[in-house]
């Protein structure tokens, strides 16, 4: 048996390399040949394994950790910590969110696998998401750049992309995935199966044709598995239409709308309410978005600068409610205020605050396509200063 540590895994193609003294290129490994039921291993994790040949060289088998591994379910999410329920066990395993590996959102249900840190209690570490995949990409294969191409072509035209080469269209991709997820997470997908006719998906995609008209995503079941770690998704795009399409006569209800804001007041600037001007931690750790020039500035010229933008700002958003732009991010509404750090009226980047209580905060600051990106799930940003950002 050989001993190693993982250099690196892909969860979603299932596949990564070893590292080992005797080899250093490493070891390619793939998850069918993890003989445990937890499959996805960790970078620099200690594995024993017998040393194999596959026609592009040198491949793991049999792989078996040093450390356990377990895998589970997640049964329930209390403020911090969240709780992990296991085949045959009674009682659940809980963990502290910072013991969370990754950015992944949780929901009850979720299969996990995680490290038994301290066995006796029931705690459990580096817990990780078995399935990391957006939830679109997990319901359904919606094909590729053809498909995106021809949702752009349906709807009224936008900046999908960040230049024209970009045939994969990033930006629609993007707002497709967050709108499927708020579906989701509102029941709103549609899931149909009439006597004699095949069963359909459909959801709302929240665009509109040229003549207005909403366009709908229609699907049907998926019969291929692909290779890989992950399951195919159940569910295949069969084309995007508009709201009269032959596939609607015999829906019992239209697909609805994603719903993102509950409080039409939280969608504009309220001048009543004070801003707490807490740069501290967007300077420490955001400072490479800034540009170059605002880096080389004192620290303590930074923060004026970064004020004196702001000020600014919030002259404009009393002037005109429209400048201050709402988006929607980790299910809460806040607002992009822009920040013009070299030339006045002219921005940089985008300053994003969340309402606390009766203020508000600054959170991080965001490129300017990046916030016309999360600006879009709510609606088609009407300011001018975000709208020219891409």
């Amino acid at each position: 048996m050989e001993l190693g540590s993982v250099a690196y895994f892909d969860i979603r193609r299932g596949f990564g390399r070893i590292r080992t003294d005797r080899i250093p290129e490493g070891v390619f490994v793939h998850y069918s040949d993890v003989a445990e039921p937890a499959r996805i291993l960790l970078p620099n994790e200690l594995v024993h394994f017998e040393l194999g040949q596959s026609p592009k060289g040198p491949k793991a088998r049999k792989v078996r950790r040093v450390s356990p591994r377990l895998c589970g379910e997640l049964s329930r999410l209390e403020g911090d910590r969240g709780y992990i329920r296991r085949p045959k066990e009674d009682s659940e395993w809980f963990f502290r969110s910072e013991d969370l590996l990754g950015n992944d959102r949780l929901k009850t249900g979720d299969r996990v696998e995680f490290s038994p840190l301290a066995p006796d209690r029931q705690q459990a570490a580096e817990v990780v998401l078995s399935d990391n995949r957006p939830p679109l990409d997990r319901f359904a294969y919606l094909g590729g750049p053809r498909n995106w191409a021809r949702l752009a072509g349906l709807a009224q035209p936008e900046p999908w992309a960040f230049a024209a080469a970009d045939t994969d269209l990033p930006f629609l991709r993007s707002y497709l995935r967050h709108t499927f997820a708020r579906l989701e997470a509102e029941g709103k997908v549609l899931l149909v199966n009439p006597p004699g006719r095949p069963a359909r998906a459909i959801f709302n995609t929240g665009l509109l044709t040229t003549e207005a008209e909403e366009i709908y995503a229609f699907l049907t079941p998926n019969p291929r598995q692909m290779p890989g770690y992950l399951p195919s998704p159940p569910w295949r795009l069969h084309h995007y239409g508009p709201e009269n399409d032959a596939w609607t006569a015999d829906l019992p209800h239209r697909p609805a709308l994603a719903a993102f804001a509950t409080e039409p007041a939280d969608l504009v600037f309220d001048s009543r309410c004070p801003l707490l001007p807490d740069f501290d931690h967007i300077l420490k750790e955001r400072l490479h978005r800034f540009p170059v020039s605002f880096q080389r500035l004192a620290p303590p010229e930074q923060t004026r600068s970064l004020n004196v933008a702001l000020q600014e700002a919030i002259r404009e958003v009393n002037r005109d409610y429209r400048q201050a732009v709402p988006q929607y991010y980790q299910g809460r509404i806040q607002l992009l205020l822009p920040l013009a750090l070299r030339q006045q009226k002219i921005p940089d980047l985008a300053l994003v605050l969340a309402k606390e209580g009766a203020a508000y905060r600054p959170q991080t600051v965001l490129p300017l396509a990046w916030a016309y990106q999360n600006a879009r799930l709510l609606t088609r940003p009407d300011a001018t200063w975000l709208k020219g950002a891409v």
